[in-house]
């Protein structure tokens, strides 16, 4: 049985621009992949990296010269513990001072790997920054 393939209808100009564009394509969807790829396994390490929680500034603990000042939030005004972050920025002790006299909410980011979730006081790791009624 003889069958005809779509090949032999067109020249051989047609026939090799069709390819090239199939080829292009191909590698584009493989760029799309390996960009989609990539990104997927870098979300986990950032988005793990840090512990990020809002509520109001409780106390601000100041220690003058070179010593770590410790910002205490409360994410809850019944909230039985707090979340700890330690700084030697003066803007950022500035702020969270600001936020205890003026009861404004903020949210801070510490470099801790996780949020702890046990214990009165946890530790959020070093202050990476303090929002202002975020």
């Amino acid at each position: 049985m003889w069958m005809w393939h779509r090949s032999q209808f067109c020249s051989p100009d047609i026939k090799d621009k069709k390819i090239d564009k199939e080829e292009q394509e191909k590698e584009m969807k493989k760029v799309m992949l390996t960009a989609v790829a990539a990104a997927m396994l870098a979300l986990p390490s950032v988005a793990g990296a840090v512990c990020v929680k809002a509520g109001y500034v409780d106390r601000v603990t100041t220690i003058p010269g070179n010593g770590n000042s410790a910002i205490y939030v409360r994410t809850g005004s019944t909230a039985a513990f707090t979340y700890s972050a330690i700084t030697k920025d003066a803007k950022l002790i500035d702020a969270a001072l600001t936020a205890v006299t003026s009861r404004t909410r903020v949210q801070i980011k510490g470099s801790a790997a996780i949020c702890p979730t046990r214990g009165t006081i946890r530790n959020a790791g070093t202050l990476q920054y303090l929002i202002l009624a975020p």
